[in-house]
Formats: C-alpha cells, sequence, structure tokens
C-alpha cells in the first residue's frame, strides 16, 4: 500500500520544548512524539504530556504540541504510551482544527521479538480509528534490540490486527531486526501492507548508508531513522512536505 505522505520526513521523539524548536526549524514534516499521563515541571497538576517512559515529567504538553503542529502545518505522529491517555488524547485532537491525515496514531499492541506484555490493545485502536476514520493507524510490536529476527507470527499478528483495524494502516518494524531477515518485508508487501522502519539511536544508530539501503529495500516506507545524537539521517534533504 502506498500510502499518500510516504516521503515525509520524521523526527523521533519530538518530547521537548528544544527539540520541538528544532524540528520546527529544521524542514521535517512529521513530528512523532511520546504521549503518558504524568506532570509538567514545576506544576503538581497531572495531564498528557510529551515525555518517553520512564519518564514521568516534562516541559512540554500535549496540548501545546498539537497548537505547533496546527500553527506550523506539520503532520503528527502520536506514540500512545499507556492507554489512561487515549480518550484525552483523542478528545483534544477533534477539538483542534487538525487534517486527519496528516495524523499517524501509533501504539504496541502485541509481543513482538524480546518484547514483553503490550500496555495496549487493538481494542484501544478500534477506538482511534472511531473518532478519526482518515488518520493513519500505525501498529507495533513490543520488542528488544537483543530479540532476534520478526518471525512469521510475528507478522500474521500485524496483517490480523490491520485487517481488523481497516483504513489506511502502516505497520512498525525495529531496524536492527528487520535488518537480521529482510525478508520479512515479502509476506506485507503481498498483503499490500504498508510498513514504517524505525530505529533507537542508543542501540542501532542509523547513517546515511542506513537510510540508503531502507530506501532501496522498502520505497514506500515511512523512513524513521535518526543518529546517535537523535537527529535524524541526511536532514539536509528535508524540505517539505512531498
Amino acid at each position: 500500500m502506498c500510502i499518500a505522505g510516504s516521503g515525509w520526513r520524521f523526527w523521533h521523539r519530538v518530547n521537548g520544548q528544544d527539540v520541538l524548536e528544532r524540528f520546527v526549524a529544521s524542514g521535517c514534516t512529521v513530528a512523532e512524539g511520546d504521549v503518558l499521563w504524568g506532570r509538567l515541571e514545576g506544576d503538581p497538576e497531572e495531564r498528557v504530556i510529551m515525555a518517553h517512559p520512564p519518564e514521568t515529567t516534562s516541559d512540554l504538553s500535549f496540548e501545546r504540541w498539537v497548537e505547533s503542529a496546527v500553527k506550523h502545518g506539520h503532520a503528527l505522529k502520536v506514540d500512545f504510551k499507556t492507554p489512561r491517555v487515549v480518550p484525552p488524547v483523542l478528545t483534544l485532537l477533534a477539538d483542534r482544527v487538525f487534517n486527519p491525515d496528516r495524523l499517524i496514531l501509533n501504539a504496541d499492541v502485541a509481543i513482538g521479538p524480546g518484547g514483553e506484555s503490550p500496555l495496549l490493545s487493538v481494542d484501544d485502536m478500534r477506538e482511534m480509528r472511531r473518532a478519526f476514520p482518515e488518520a493513519i493507524l500505525s501498529l507495533g510490536l513490543t520488542t528488544a534490540s537483543w530479540g532476534g529476527a520478526y518471525q512469521a507470527d510475528h507478522v500474521n499478528m500485524l496483517l490480523n490486527a490491520a485487517a481488523t483495524l481497516g483504513g489506511p494502516v502502516t505497520v512498525g518494524l525495529r531496524l536492527e531486526l528487520f535488518l537480521a531477515d529482510v525478508s520479512v518485508l515479502k509476506p506485507l508487501e503481498e498483503a499490500d501492507c504498508h510498513v514504517t522502519i524505525w530505529n533507537d539511536p542508543r542501540t542501532s544508530p542509523a547513517t546515511g548508508e542506513t537510510l540508503e539501503r531502507i530506501r532501496t529495500l522498502a520505497p514506500h516506507a515511512f523512513i524513521d531513522l535518526c543518529d546517535s545524537s537523535g537527529v535524524p539521517v541526511h536532514l539536509d534533504e528535508a524540505t517539505g512536505m512531498n
């Protein structure tokens, strides 16, 4: 499946005010960020914030993160880290003038290589689909860097979930696990299933050579790769929406 926007340029973990400012100035087109329940720095009130576990505080609220997208016109990839934030996140998004085809909603919904039990489920993603029929749902598996290659069971879980949810769907593959056996692409391509390739720079930083290889292997994929400092690879090529 060739989803519109496959040429978008992603910036991973836009979870703080300083990173958000760098993202806006960069020319990248999709801010990927993690949403969880916690506190803003200096404020005792709990709310939806931008942070990656195990962090529980941030200097950036989800509301301000969305307002940046509305103001500057970039797309968003919302990575849900706890089911508690699903209702308030969907409500806030619905209250904003935001084009749903520039919205990606992501969650890990099954166990992948080396992974633990997921905190969210396909049912949570059904709620997202009902709220935003045109949004891209991004299905992930819980993984670990040492987990090894994706197996047939993992692919089947992703394909079954995609079929259940319907509409535009992409499935996330972790870079080092994907490269352990790139033949995982074949059954996904045969099922006309769109793919996102992402990495954790702490365990598998990407380079320009990595990016070129992934583009060759999966030319229509969303590519969400960053280097060892957390900056997207080939950032100088990011000039705007394709």
